[in-house]
């Protein structure tokens, strides 16, 4: 009894580190899915173009940052793009006509298929990471964003 006693004492707090973790990776993903929802973009190269969200901001379990969408320019041309990278290389977060993440190294790889193809290939690594384009586009308050990027950091160390 003792020994179970001693033993979830130790336990105790790894679990709620990770509890902690979670709530932190949950509420950074639930930010940033907010500010996609509200873009009409993504990324510059598809100005005009409507997007729609293939698949939300996610983080999996080894720590990579997600996002898929896809576009459709005026003649019905489906372009889907996906973007992905480590959240511990997130070095801040930034602004100018989108909310964008930026990264220590080129470490951010994007994958585009086109003309109803399904199959992402990969097409180049930067080292920033679109979000979105907020609307109405007249600048977006990143103090959240940057609060809550600092809590999150606090669990994926370099």
């Amino acid at each position: 009894m003792k020994t179970l006693i001693i033993n979830l004492f130790l336990l105790f707090p790894l679990l709620v580190m990770a509890q902690t973790k979670q709530k932190a990776e949950r509420e950074f993903v639930a930010e940033l899915n907010n500010i996609i929802k509200n873009s009409t973009q993504q990324h510059w190269a598809y100005e005009g173009q409507k997007m729609t969200i293939d698949s939300p901001y996610a983080i999996n379990k080894n720590g990579v940052l997600s996002v898929t969408v896809s576009y459709v320019d005026d003649d019905g041309k489906k372009t889907l793009a996906r973007m992905e990278a480590p959240v511990k290389q997130i070095k801040n977060v930034a602004y100018d006509l989108y909310v964008i993440l930026e990264f220590n190294d080129e470490v951010v790889s994007n994958f585009y298929a086109e003309n109803g193809n399904t199959v992402l290939e990969a097409s180049e690594i930067e080292d920033y990471f679109h979000i979105g384009k907020p609307v109405p586009d007249d600048g977006y308050d990143l103090e959240s964003l940057k609060k809550l990027l600092s809590n999150l950091m606090k669990y994926h160390i370099k």
